[in-house]
């Protein structure tokens, strides 16, 4: 019984721990597209404001 409830510990703290990592790479991810989407404004601005002076 002791190996038993050592196996589901071991599969719980597996299952616990990919949870996390998956957390964590969504959550890169999120932090990713905002700042490519904050980039992507600045050069349309820059785009804008390049189109004013000529």
């Amino acid at each position: 019984m002791k190996y038993v409830s050592g196996l589901f510990d071991w599969l719980s703290s597996g299952i616990a721990e990919g949870e996390r990592m998956r957390r964590d790479a969504y959550l890169a991810q999120a932090s990713d597209h905002c700042d490519l989407e904050y980039r992507m404004q600045a050069l349309e601005r820059d785009a804008v404001l390049a189109r004013g002076l000529w």
